[in-house]
């Protein structure tokens, strides 16, 4: 299974697994840097039939709350606007360039931070800042050298996506045998 993890944000850490190993991260800032990985994806996951075959995975952030909009304990929490606009908007960015490369749509999920922190991290309710931390030692562990916070959070988004029932079952819907059987049927 080839992913790309995307952890958007105004800078957008990324990570491509082939063959559900790590193989290149980074990070991307501006829609242009967004290009050149989709660029890059697409010579490195391509099938014998010249296909490019990858799973996509974001963070759902649909779930997130503006700051001073929660509260816990009497204190106010949640994300700045600033933040949620930069993510929304680089969200656009992946969303249009995926579109544009006429990526299935059937080989995309979403996954709420909570899922990929529990099952890959073995706590789902680790904070912002401890998250981070921990990915950037899974991700060093499963061989990315110095990955940056983003880049680290998007290795583990992919590693989550190699044991995830629902991305498996996304690939399957994607790219497996049935799917290949209602392409050739069109």
């Amino acid at each position: 299974m080839n992913i790309l993890a995307i952890d958007q944000g105004a800078s957008s850490g990324w990570s491509l697994w082939v063959n559900s190993k790590p193989c290149k991260w980074g990070e991307a800032n501006g829609p242009r840097q967004c290009a050149d990985v989709i660029q890059l994806v697409g010579n490195l996951t391509v099938d014998e039939n010249g296909v490019s075959r990858v799973l996509v995975v974001y963070e759902d952030h649909s779930g997130m709350r503006m700051m001073g909009q929660a509260k816990k304990g009497g204190r106010k929490f949640g994300t700045s606007a600033a933040t949620l606009l930069g993510m929304g908007r680089a969200h656009g960015w992946w969303e249009a360039l995926l579109a544009l490369v006429e990526h299935d749509p059937r080989a995309v999920v979403k996954v709420d931070p909570r899922q990929w922190k529990s099952k890959v991290l073995g706590n789902g309710n680790l904070n912002r800042e401890d998250a981070i931390r921990a990915a950037q030692r899974h991700a060093e562990a499963l061989g990315a050298v110095l990955p940056g916070p983003d880049e680290a959070v998007a290795t583990v988004m992919a590693h989550w996506a190699t044991l995830a029932p629902e991305a498996i079952e996304a690939w399957e819907r994607a790219y497996g045998p049935k799917a290949r059987k209602r392409k050739g049927a069109a």
